[in-house]
């Protein structure tokens, strides 16, 4: 039965609710402009930081539960102690490639015993991300295989030189790297030092299209992506 995952719970599966309707907006735009005395329309400086940022999402949930009307707030109360006003993972069985990250409430003015209506809303961060980052087990069950992107980047042997070519999503993303060994990287015609361990390096920010990573020396790495999409 189609639902929502909050968490490690299913509505359908563990509280016997059924979806009725669901909406999740999309983010509005952060505009910044400025209005000019004596000049045609207004100076746009939404992009000055070289990226577009945005509100959060807003969505909603109605279901009916579906068992005993007698259990009507027994399951509210358990559905309320585990997720009410708490941040977690939101996945929509519709959408199972990516989850939501934010705010859950239960709707206390639209729940309703006599029709067996509970409503959940969320306040989510603009962006969906992959259910996998790239160096997580794949999972099948959840790919889609309209949109979906096969990601492997984890113990990457390389002898010499390897070129490693990363589909960015619209969120730009500074990837993680865990390297065995002291090595270089080559991307957007700079060469930076990678060091063993775990390293963020901050000019190498991934977008949206075709991101050519080269990785020079001899050792194992792995570089830890999670694209995120509107």
């Amino acid at each position: 039965m189609q639902g929502i995952r909050f968490g490690e719970k299913h509505s359908f599966d563990d509280w016997n609710l059924y979806l009725v309707e669901k909406t999740i907006s999309l983010p509005s735009l952060k505009k910044n402009t400025i209005d000019i005395p004596g000049a045609d329309g207004v100076l746009d400086l939404t992009e000055i930081f070289g990226e577009i940022n945005y509100d959060n999402r807003q969505g909603s949930f109605e279901f009916v539960y579906v068992k005993s009307i007698k259990n009507f707030f027994n399951i509210l109360s358990e559905i309320t102690n585990y997720c009410h006003g708490k941040n977690m993972k939101i996945v929509l069985d519709s959408d199972k490639s990516f989850y939501y990250i934010g705010r859950v409430e239960v709707d206390q003015g639209k729940t309703d015993k006599s029709t067996g209506t509970i409503v959940i809303n969320i306040d989510v961060n603009p962006y969906k991300y992959e259910i996998n980052d790239s160096t997580e087990e794949w999972m099948w069950d959840s790919f889609n295989f309209n949109n979906g992107i096969i990601r492997n980047y984890k113990n990457i042997e390389v002898k010499g030189r390897k070129v490693i070519i990363i589909p960015g999503r619209r969120k730009k993303v500074i990837p993680i790297f865990t390297s065995s060994e002291a090595m270089q990287i080559y991307y957007n015609g700079q060469y930076y030092e990678l060091y063993p361990g775990k390293s963020q390096i901050i000019d190498i920010l991934l977008s949206e299209g075709k991101n050519i990573i080269t990785i020079i020396g001899t050792g194992i790495v792995s570089i830890e992506y999670r694209g995120g999409s509107l």
